[in-house]
């Protein structure tokens, strides 16, 4: 049995989980509206502590929203620290399609080269306008850029088991056309609700 652990906490997408559930994995969430969003998923995806999906996970996605600032309970830059991932199996995939900021390039490189972390697949990196100046000569600032670097390096001359991919990659024509269906459902519930509230609408503060 492989453990699928999705990291939702302030967000989250349910074709993440079911996705992973039609793949024959066994999938868990992260969230710290556990009810809400048990709801939300239709009781399909088992909700379990942070500690729990660390340390049980043989795959792990973090598909949360960047909360900055730290009044939020939501605060989780640099959620997946060092301190973190030294809980996980040895041999964890750990992949990451939201922001780098949530887990530091520099931790995630360092558990990678310690075989904590057997393959990563990345579309976000931290700081990504600074990020992006470093292919067309800018310099390195900072251990997670210079982290970041030598990943996609990894990836490109096919030296590690990492995948990396531009952040606009989901913007396929299915994609497209669903985020159209599902801007267009919200519109709808926002004026059937007299301009107070979506159907779909959870707290994020």
């Amino acid at each position: 049995m492989v453990d699928i652990s999705a990291y939702f906490v302030a967000g989250g997408d349910r074709r993440i989980a079911e996705l992973a559930a039609a793949n024959g994995l066994t999938v868990q969430g992260v969230d710290l509206r556990q009810a809400e969003r048990a709801a939300h998923f239709g009781n399909t995806v088992r909700f379990v502590s942070k500690e729990t999906a660390l340390r049980s996970s043989h795959i792990i996605v973090n598909a949360m929203n960047l909360t900055r600032s730290r009044r939020s309970r939501f605060f989780n830059v640099g959620y997946f620290s060092r301190e973190s991932l030294q809980q996980t199996r040895k041999g964890l995939i750990f992949i990451n399609v939201t922001r780098g900021e949530i887990a530091p390039e520099s931790v995630l490189l360092e558990r990678y080269q310690s075989g904590q972390i057997a393959g990563l697949g990345l579309d976000v990196f931290t700081r990504e306008a600074e990020f992006a100046t470093l292919f067309t000569g800018g310099d390195v600032l900072g251990e997670d850029l210079t982290a970041a670097r030598t990943l996609v390096d990894m990836a490109l001359n096919r030296t590690g088991n990492v995948y990396v991919q531009p952040h606009q990659a989901f913007h396929s024509d299915l994609a497209v056309k669903a985020k159209a269906a599902e801007t267009i459902k919200h519109l709808a519930s926002w004026y059937r609700n007299n301009g107070t509230r979506f159907d779909d609408q959870l707290p994020y503060s």
